[in-house]
Formats: structure tokens, sequence, C-alpha cells
């Protein structure tokens, strides 16, 4: 921004890995930031989603590399091949048509025996990702298009949550939402929104005293 001479700009930033409360699935981690250094404003939204391909594997025959790529959606999501896990001295990026893919799989195979495979997660080799990225982009528009009641700043969004809403058999409160806590970044006026998904009370599975 600084180079450019430019006060308005969106970054963008995402992470693969462990779902952060499904330990058994693949997300996708999306954050996006929306910059107003004329009025000093950082707007930002995140978005999680298991909608993802992410995967890797260390391969040493063809049979099981043919069923990752197939099952990664090659050729329209492209792969990386590289030769091995943590050693990132010989490597293929954006690897995305079927002749390129087995020339550079046949090398790795007879230089080293093996070659480790994983999907290359950059947006424009990734169109899953991009999906991922279209919804966190719809968030920041319509966050940025929220202004705050108190002053008018735009990015009124949540900033916090509360846990607390009470199970349904036997009254308690649980951890899941009770309500959403907006804040403005500017005049610090804040809002607490209760039963924000519409729930006014939450299933006994779910509670800690009735099901312990």
């Amino acid at each position: 921004m600084e180079l450019a001479d430019i006060d308005l700009a969106i970054a963008s930033e995402g992470s693969f890995g462990v779902h952060p409360s499904l330990f058994f699935v693949h997300a996708d981690d999306e954050i996006l930031l929306f910059i107003d250094k004329k009025n000093g404003l950082e707007i930002i939204v995140r978005e999680i989603s298991t909608n993802t391909n992410f995967n890797r594997a260390t391969i040493t025959n063809q049979k099981d590399f043919e069923s990752f790529v197939n099952v990664v959606r090659f050729p329209s999501h492209g792969v990386i091949l590289r030769k091995s896990e943590h050693d990132f001295t010989d490597i293929e990026k954006g690897i995305s048509d079927w002749s390129r893919l087995w020339q550079t799989y046949h090398y790795f195979m007879k230089q080293y025996g093996s070659v480790y495979v994983e999907t290359d997660m950059r947006a424009m080799y990734n169109p899953t990702r991009m999906t991922v990225i279209e919804s966190a982009t719809q968030k920041l528009v319509s966050k940025i298009g929220s202004y705050c009641p108190a002053c008018g700043t735009p990015g009124f969004g949540i900033t916090d949550i509360e846990e607390g809403l009470p199970c349904q058999l036997c009254q308690l409160p649980t951890r899941s939402i009770l309500s959403h806590i907006y804040t403005c970044q500017k005049c610090f006026y804040s809002n607490n929104v209760k039963y924000p998904n519409n729930r006014f009370f939450e299933d006994p599975m779910y509670c800690d005293t009735c099901n312990p």
C-alpha cells in the first residue's frame, strides 16, 4: 500500500488442516481483510469450511498414485509433487494436466523410489478453495455495509460471543452460543444480540449436565 500510495486494499490468507472442532475432518480456513488507511479501519471476516480437497500422501506405486489424484479431483484441481514430505529441494508445483503429471511422477519414482504428492492449495489451482473465498468475500461485503447504530462507521460486526444457551431439558446453561456481541471499532458502541441462530434452547445431548 505504501509503494502504490493507496488508501484502500483487500488481503486474503488461507490455511488448511484439521478442523478446529471436528478433529477428524480437513478444513479450509480463510481470512479476508479490508483496510481503509484514510479512516483507520480494518474490517476482517473469517470463513471455515469442510468443503476442501486438502490432502497429501507418500506414494510408492502407480495404483495408489492414480487413486490419490482421482480422489482430489485432478486435473480440475492441481497437485504438487516433491522428493519427500520434509524435503523441498526437488519440487514441481501447479501440475494440472495428465501429460505433465505422469512425466513428473515417473521422474520422482526413478530418482527416489517414491513421491510425496499433495493438493496445490493456491486458489488459481483449486476451484473448491475459490468457492470458500467467494463465501468469505460475500461476508466481507456484508460487513462493510453494516454500519454502527451510534456513529455510522462501516464494519459493525461480531467481535465476541456469549455462551450459555439453556438446555431444553434441565434449563441450565450449555456451552452453545446464547448471543453475538457487536462492537464498533471507532466509538466502541456495543450491542448484545441474543439467540442469533433463532434457537432458544439446546438439545440435551449437548448439555454437560444431562449428557456429561
